[in-house]
């Protein structure tokens, strides 16, 4: 079972919520909920009772019920039918495409000059599209269609595209954790969008802001926003369906409510750490900092722009759809739009947010995952649109013979993935031997309350399969002012400095990656000599320390393998 570094940091978090018992040692586990207090009451009970492998399961499970059904029941409002749904759906998921195209078929997918064949395909895109915008629906306006959606799709296809991102990598599934939950309620409530029904929309909306005040609390408000506008001449509809909405809204975000004040009216520590700037610019700026995005970022950004602009018209404006489809389609288009006001508006201010104080509340969170997701499906709208008539039965062979080709393809990775499950832990994907061995030997040979002393940029697993406590890790991040402070100082222990000497860099416009921060985090650790490691030893309350197998001490050493030596100072107390 592949266990994602998400999950290696949230379902123990989740686990010890509802165990205090369960490795109560660790500093990190025994942060306040937060945000999270919902989906850590719900989940950790489950993990507790069935354990992280069986509840992980269960977990997804409860993910993609979730997202599908939100993705159906849109779908079919929209007015697709099931080999478009299923074709949309494939393509949204099937990140993994671009790379086995371009292998396949490499004169297609130049890895140099990619902005020139898009630019040069957006031109393509932009004259049929203008022939198109002045003719009514013809045999020739179907030619023009034909040509715009194929160029678009390739477009689509040939850009450098993560995981239902478009620029700040967010992602909706397949990780368990509180915003993926979040994201299959907020589906569900725009499926009662785009169907009228407006207070379970902002019931659903609620919900998932119950699991992740930020995905359902964005989401309320473009939502809100598309109220305000539908009902600007009415006041009195607009009064008594605003005040319906939000009564719901607040059921069903009850649980979000302790969070929301405690970031609010909540009192601040007085730190030398300037928490929203680590948060920012040191911690995640790949989700939160537009100055650290790659150049073809930007270009996906532009192309899924220009593209859902095109296919969105194609959908609604050149389309024998039923005008309750239609009503259906602008819904959403008017949703997508909206969602996109945070995006543009984070952008405008990253310029001029030199501490992250407005950037950390994620503005790109909600565009960036809405965007790709309405465009692939207002795609297939269009070419199931234009495909009608007579060439219906073509369209829906070649999409059950992509379909197929996908599944097949699927279908093999999710046997692989399924007998990972039953040799679990000792043999699943994501862990080497040598750590396996080492996580082995140290929950066999060590006392269950031990605190351990680990590289801070590796070994994410270490306290989930050891269940033993740790002093810090760079990818555990604390979600309070105080806790991040705290979590600086350790990481600037550990790293013997490290973190002292990189954020001024980094804060003065050096990109840094998250691997490249933790391996020069473990880097600093390993340098560590051994009167400091036993400095550390002593301000952690601790005798054990992991180290890689190229770093000697003149210490008792327990265990060895190839990668690591496992050292202790008192080795009577184990």
């Amino acid at each position: 079972m592949k266990v994602t570094s998400n999950e290696v940091d949230v379902l123990p978090l989740a686990r010890q919520f509802t165990n205090p018992d369960w490795i109560p040692q660790d500093w990190y586990l025994n942060q306040p909920p937060g945000y999270r207090l919902l989906f850590q009451l719900i989940f950790g009970t489950i993990l507790n009772l069935l354990g992280f492998v069986w509840g992980g399961i269960v977990g997804r499970i409860v993910i993609y019920s979730l997202v599908s059904y939100g993705f159906a029941t849109m779908s079919l409002s929209l007015g697709m039918s099931l080999h478009s749904i299923l074709l949309s759906l494939s393509f949204w998921f099937l990140y993994q495409f671009r790379p086995l195209a371009k292998q396949l078929f490499p004169i297609f997918f130049p890895s140099h000059n990619v902005g020139l064949i898009i630019l040069a395909a957006m031109i393509i895109c932009s004259i049929f599209l203008l022939k198109l915008w002045r003719k009514p629906l013809s045999p020739q306006a179907n030619f023009d269609r034909y040509a715009l959606l194929a160029v678009s799709f390739y477009i689509l296809i040939i850009l450098n595209n993560r995981p239902f991102s478009i620029a700040a990598n967010e992602f909706m599934i397949p990780d368990l954790e509180a915003k993926a939950i979040a994201y299959g309620f907020v589906l569900i409530g725009l499926s009662k969008f785009l169907n009228n029904q407006y207070s379970l929309c902002g019931l659903f909306l609620g919900v998932a802001t119950s699991f992740h005040v930020l995905v359902g609390g964005y989401s309320f408000l473009a939502f809100f926003g598309y109220i305000l506008f539908e009902n600007i001449s009415t006041l009195g509809s607009w009064l008594r369906q605003g005040i319906r909405v939000i009564l719901f809204y607040s059921l069903g975000g009850i649980f979000a409510f302790p969070a929301v004040f405690q970031k609010l009216f909540g009192s601040s520590s007085e730190s030398s750490i300037n928490s929203s700037e680590i948060y920012v610019f040191v911690r995640l700026p790949h989700h939160l900092n537009p100055a650290s995005w790659p150049n073809n970022w930007w270009l996906v950004l532009l192309s899924y722009l220009l593209i859902f602009g095109m296919v969105a018209y194609i959908s609604t404006a050149k389309t024998t759809q039923p005008i309750v489809v239609i009503n259906a389609r602008l819904k959403l288009i008017g949703f997508a739009v909206l969602s996109m006001i945070p995006f543009l508006l984070g952008l405008a201010i990253a310029p001029w947010d030199q501490t992250g104080s407005l950037l950390q509340y994620y503005p790109f969170r909600l565009g960036d995952a809405i965007l790709p997701l309405s465009t692939y499906m207002f795609m297939l709208c269009a070419l199931e649109d234009t495909f009608s008539g007579g060439s219906a039965n073509h369209f829906r062979t070649f999409s059950l013979v992509i379909l197929t080709i996908i599944f097949c393809g699927w279908f093999w990775e999710f046997q692989v993935g399924a007998r990972q499950v039953f040799q679990f832990p000792e043999n699943y994907i994501g862990i080497s031997q040598d750590k396996q061995e080492l996580y082995t030997w140290i929950r066999q040979h060590t006392p269950d309350d031990a605190v351990i002393v680990s590289p801070p940029g590796s070994l994410l697993s270490l306290s989930w399969q050891t269940e033993r406590g740790t002093i810090a890790k760079y990818k555990f991040l604390p979600q309070t002012a105080p806790g991040i402070a705290e979590w600086y100082d350790r990481l600037n222990s550990l790293s013997n400095g490290v973190i002292d000497e990189e954020i001024p860099k980094i804060l003065a416009g050096e990109s840094q990656s998250l691997g490249a921060m933790s391996r020069k985090l473990d880097s600093g650790y390993n340098s560590l000599v051994q009167e400091a490691m036993l400095e550390l030893m002593k301000k952690y309350n601790t005798n054990c320390a992991i180290v890689n197998s190229e770093t000697k001490y003149s210490l008792p050493l327990l265990y060895k393998n190839k990668s690591y030596n496992f050292y202790c100072h008192n080795s009577e107390k184990l």
